[in-house]
């Protein structure tokens, strides 16, 4: 469950995108549902950028 500090954004993005997003995650071993997916990918671009994570995620 998500704790109250997390922020709820919404996004639109197109068939294509949705599709690649889809296409990563099955390549998972723990196929992770598409938030998370989402979560996960903007995380390690982020961080590829030298922007880190704060340490209370």
């Amino acid at each position: 469950m998500l704790g109250t500090d997390w922020k709820r954004i919404q996004l639109l993005l197109t068939p294509e995108m949705v599709e690649r997003i889809d296409d990563w995650r099955r390549q998972q071993k723990n196929l992770p549902d598409r938030n998370e997916a989402i979560r996960i990918l903007l995380d390690k671009q982020l961080a590829s950028e030298g922007i880190a994570a704060s340490e209370d995620q």
